[in-house]
């Protein structure tokens, strides 16, 4: 039994010792086959996903050869999309469309689509429609719909505006060279809501077409881009024939008005049509058809062999108001004598001019102790006077004929110095014009307009600086009527008045300036007086503005001085009553329409008829019916000078208008001038028939350039008679006795003041019949113009404002940019430059210190980089209570590409913007473009096994480092561009231009390198290959180069390659993994049978 037990004991003992090996043996065998299961299905359950949806930064589709990333990742990739700024970009055909955004633009993940319009020619005809109410025409339009979609398809709208550009692969030519583009968006394809972004758009051209636009938009989708022409118009005219057309065809050519006032010939056809003088009709009908340009000014002129040019004086070239030609006189074989119309030989003596000064206040009470100097053209002073209290001013006198200079050198006490000035004319007769002139360095408040060196000034204003409120033309006699017009009697002492009203506007200011421009038919004059300076323009009795003629435009140009500066809301009256025809314009009686131009407001058309009168005709006898004429040309009453023009046989029918050949007497003109006058000088002009309708029309204007001087007849004296022989008569080109006769008489008042008469009478010598008499009469002018007093001898009125300390300044900052070679840029690429405005504050012992008054100022392209700041402190106490003084600097943010150096008045020129401080003034930025450089950034995609691939969404970002040299060897690298990006849609390269090859850093000059750096890529390792070396680098610096190509290289590090879920790999893995755990399985079910 013992026995017994001890053998159970023992097999119990080795059973249970057996089955704890076994669950030892079957756990580690467990633990064995899961982990080489483990290992076996890793790639399963070890998903590599090449993490290129982050590494490309955009939603795109991956190549073939790797796997759709998850939709969990694409969700939290593209969220970071939208949150943050980046670009679009698409393509389509020719064009390259790119927008930048900000970030929250988008409400969710977007990509960008354009397309052609789908029917384009609806939005082309609605734009035409547009473009029809500006007489404007389409050349060529292209539409296109531009969307964000989102992953769906949807479109939507950008929350925020963004920046598109257009970029036409091949430039869209322009089908002519005078057209326009404009630019419209339809929001949301409406027709009827179409905006007009011309004006908010860049527009790029060169000389291949346009290249591409810029604009801003936060409204989308269709766009349309047109090239716009003026449309063409249909100018009429009509030719009117008369008997004073001597050729029977002539050229009509049609004109166009240049810029600077000169006239070319029309582009078009037929512009130089030739007419031929119709049979029975009085006129021809000419028309231009498609003539461009419809907002140009244009004319027709007539082109014949005897006169060089006749221009139309009539019509607008409308259908309805046609150009008018009608040969009134041969105008290129008339000359006409100056403006005074003075053709006497005789020297009248120089007379000496006078005018008056006045020294006032701001309040107009004379002040004493100025001291003025008035300097002849060398700058010789001529006289120097001190002012007084009297009220009736100092007066300048016995000034020969010249140019004067009148400058105030001293300002009394407590006043401010005048440092405009006045310039003083001095004509042969004595007749005083003052101008007033402003001095660059004037003390009047200006604005900035206008550099002139280191010096900015406000230009002075020729125009728009009055308001005609009130406008009169109109003749002295009213009841004077002809053909249901007003007349006037140009021989009888009536003339035509104008008289106005002006408003000064708020901005004049002394030495502003404004032009009256007369009609050209119109004379200040009239057929009597000769002209004085344009009437003086007052308030109460004091000059506002004085005026001076201008015989080539027939113009009176008025310049306002300083009272302008101290009184608001001037209104200035004026009347001219002794103005009348032009003799030479308005040759023959008849309606003449009137047009004058104040400050550039058209004043309303006057129409009247002007009559010279008749000639006197021979009463009886062989000589019945033959013509005289007598008239009084011009007058002078300050000399007392009169010129007279008398036609003998002026009369041009030949059928009657010719001296009898019968023998009689020789012919005699007898003058009578009732001893008031003495006849100083006389001429006498032999007039053929075919020269009479030009030389003696009925204005007698006295033109004789191109006729025969006769010295045969003279003038005698003590008989007062004119002898003319018969032979004199006689025309070889009529073969009759048919000359007519010009005689022109200068004579000289006895009394200058006084009327006067001359008789002249037209007899033969021994014969006391068949004579016939004409008298013209000098008369004293019943019309009186205001302001006549001061025409000749002016008063200037010149005021001072009291002086005052300053407490405040203005400093004017502007920007000035140049080429390489030191030369103005006239248009600067660049928008906007920064900058800081510093002041200095200086204390009585000199210690200086800065500080930053106003930051991060701006000068923009829009503010013609200029810039204004006022009320600038010059003095002050600092926080330690010391009095200090101010001074001001600016110091520009450095501009890539450029260098910089300040200017200030004292012709400071320094890269130390404090070098440049001033307290008043201007302060000048001066920029100058860099020697420049480019450089193209590539980007290469490889495998693992280094071959190369390419990517076809997405992008990847970089910087742009530039490497600082100093000549000492020294370097610095700074981030010169950051963010930078390439993608596919730009052929993964970019090119950077305009990069600067040397500089100023820390005052001395630099050469510059550059090279990239790329952001870090998940899964790739990244390498830069440049010209500089064959071979890649890792280290970026050692790529660096002045120009050429930098090359990213990422080459991909080794993947798994994932089949797809439940594909026969994965299967296999799993099967795997199951058989070797069957296999341990069995084996320890097969010994744990055996043991047991």
């Amino acid at each position: 039994m013992k026995i017994l037990w001890e053998r159970l004991f023992k097999f119990v003992q080795q059973y249970f010792r057996e089955k704890k090996t076994a669950k030892i043996t079957m756990a580690l065998s467990i633990i064995m086959a899961f982990g080489i299961s483990y290992l076996l299905i890793l790639p399963a359950i070890t998903l590599e996903t090449d993490s290129q949806e982050s590494v490309l930064q955009s939603v795109y589709n991956q190549p073939t050869t790797v796997e759709q990333p998850v939709q969990e990742e694409q969700a939290e990739s593209q969220l970071v999309q939208v949150q943050s700024a980046g670009s679009l970009f698409a393509e389509h055909e020719n064009i390259t469309v790119q927008v930048n955004y900000e970030a929250h633009t988008f409400e969710q993940p977007v990509r960008l689509q354009v397309l052609p319009s789908e029917d384009s020619t609806k939005y082309s005809d609605r734009v035409s429609s547009i473009l029809e109410e500006n007489s404007q025409i389409v050349q060529q339009a292209h539409s296109y719909e531009l969307s964000f979609l989102t992953e769906s398809g949807e479109k939507i709208e950008p929350q925020k505006e963004v920046r598109v550009s257009f970029t036409f692969k091949n430039s869209i030519p322009v089908e002519k060279s005078s057209t326009k583009w404009k630019f419209y968006h339809f929001k949301n394809n409406d027709l009827d809501s179409v905006e007009d972004l011309t004006d908010k758009t860049e527009i790029k051209t060169d000389e291949t077409g346009l290249t591409g636009i810029e604009f801003s938009s936060d409204s989308f989708f269709n766009y349309t881009l047109v090239e716009t022409a003026e449309k063409p118009i249909t100018l009429y005219a009509r030719k009117e024939w008369n008997e004073f057309d001597s050729d029977d065809v002539i050229d009509i050519e049609l004109q166009v008005q240049n810029e600077d006032g000169s006239w070319r010939i029309a582009e078009v056809e037929n512009a130089v049509q030739s007419i031929e003088a119709p049979d029975e009709a009085t006129s021809t009908q000419l028309v231009w058809e498609n003539v461009a340009n419809s907002s140009a000014t244009y004319r027709i002129i007539e082109r014949t062999a005897t006169n060089s040019e006749l221009v139309n004086k009539t019509g607008n070239g409308s259908k309805e108001d046609p150009f008018v030609l009608t040969r009134e006189v041969m105008e290129e074989t008339v000359s006409m004598d100056s403006f005074l119309r003075s053709a006497s030989n005789v020297q009248i003596a120089e007379q000496s001019g006078s005018f008056t000064l006045k020294k006032v206040n701001e309040k107009g009470k004379a002040l004493a102790g100025a001291v003025f100097t008035l300097s002849d053209s060398t700058g010789k002073v001529m006289q120097t006077i001190t002012t007084t209290n009297d009220s009736k001013g100092t007066v300048f006198s016995n000034l020969t004929k010249g140019t004067y200079t009148l400058r105030e050198t001293k300002a009394p006490e407590g006043y401010q110095l005048l440092n405009d000035y006045y310039e003083i004319r001095v004509n042969h007769y004595g007749i005083v014009e003052a101008k007033y002139i402003k001095s660059t360095d004037s003390t009047s408040e200006e604005k900035i307009s206008e550099s002139r060196g280191n010096t900015i000034i406000r230009q002075p204003k020729v125009e728009n600086v009055v308001e005609v409120l009130k406008y009169e033309l109109t003749s002295t006699r009213s009841d004077t009527k002809k053909d249901n017009e007003d007349a006037v009697w140009m021989t009888s002492g009536e003339f035509i008045k104008l008289a106005f009203e002006l408003k000064v506007k708020p901005d004049t200011q002394p030495g502003d300036s404004f032009t009256i421009k007369l009609d050209n038919k119109l004379s200040p004059t009239g057929i009597r007086e000769r002209t004085l300076p344009p009437i003086p323009l007052k308030v109460g009795d004091t000059v506002v503005a004085t005026g001076r003629y201008d015989e080539a435009t027939n113009s009176f140009i008025y310049t306002f001085n300083d009272y302008v500066r101290r009184e608001q809301n001037i209104k200035l009256s004026a009347s001219y009553a002794t103005m009348g025809a032009d003799l030479k314009n308005v040759p023959y009686s008849g309606k003449q329409s009137f047009t004058n131009v104040i400050d550039g407001q058209v004043q309303p058309l006057k129409t009247f008829y002007i009559d010279y009168g008749a000639s006197r005709e021979m009463p009886g006898g062989v000589a019945k019916g033959l013509k005289i004429r007598n008239q009084v040309a011009s007058v002078n009453r300050l000399t007392g000078e009169v010129e007279r023009i008398i036609y003998i046989n002026n009369g041009n029918d030949l059928s009657r208008d010719y001296v009898s050949s019968w023998f009689l007497g020789k012919h005699q003109i007898t003058l009578d001038n009732q001893g008031q006058t003495d006849i100083t000088n006389l001429e006498i002009f032999k007039v053929p028939n075919a020269l009479k309708h030009t030389y003696m029309p009925d204005s007698m204007h006295g033109g004789t350039e191109g006729l025969e001087r006769i010295t045969s007849a003279q003038y005698n004296p003590n008989s007062s008679a004119i002898i003319i022989e018969k032979n004199e008569f006689y025309d070889a080109a009529t073969g009759k006795y048919s000359n007519g006769f010009l005689i022109k008489i200068t004579e000289k008042l006895r009394v200058p003041t006084a009327a006067t008469n001359m008789t002249a009478t037209w007899g033969f010598t021994g014969w006391s019949s068949n004579s016939v008499s004409v008298s013209a009469s000098v008369v004293a002018s019943q019309a009186e113009s205001a302001g006549e007093a001061e025409r000749k001898t002016p008063v200037i009125t010149i005021s001072n404002k009291k002086e005052v300390v300053p407490t405040k300044t203005s400093i004017t900052v502007r920007k000035q940019w140049l080429n390489e070679d030191g030369s103005e840029i006239g248009e600067p690429t660049i928008s906007s430059i920064t900058y800081n405005l510093n002041q200095i504050s200086t204390t009585e012992d000199g210690t200086k210190t800065t500080t930053v008054y106003q930051a991060n100022q701006t000068l923009t392209a829009a503010e013609q980089w200029t810039k204004r700041y006022d009320n600038l402190p010059i003095s002050g106490v600092n926080e330690a209570k010391q009095k200090v003084s101010y001074a001001y600097y600016v110091e520009e943010v450095p501009l890539p590409g450029y260098s910089v150096r300040y200017l200030n008045e004292s012709n400071a020129d320094t890269v130390n913007p404090a070098e440049a401080a001033i307290v008043k003034g201007i302060l000048t930025i001066k920029n100058q473009k860099l020697n420049m450089t480019s450089i193209t950034v590539n980007k290469q995609w490889f495998t693992a096994d280094k071959q190369p691939t390419d990517r076809v969404n997405g992008e990847i970002s970089y910087d742009l480092k530039q490497i600082v040299h100093f000549d000492d060897g020294r370097k610095i690298i700074k981030d010169y561009l950051s963010g930078e990006t390439l993608n596919h849609t730009m052929n993964w390269s970019k090119t950077y231009h305009e990069l600067p090859k040397k500089g100023k850093e820390e005052g001395e000059t630099v050469t510059y390198s550059y090279f990239v750096q790329e952001h870090p890529i998940i899964g790739y390792n990244t390498s830069y290959q440049s010209e500089n070396n064959e071979m890649d680098v890792t280290t970026p610096e050692n790529a660096a180069i002045v120009s050429g190509i930098i090359t990213i290289r990422n080459v991909s590090t080794r993947k798994y390659v994932l089949p797809n879920t439940g594909g026969p790999g994965v299967i296999m893995y799993y099967l795997l993994g199951v058989i070797v755990l069957l296999v341990v399985a069995g084996g320890l079910f097969y010994k744990f049978n055996l043991y047991s």
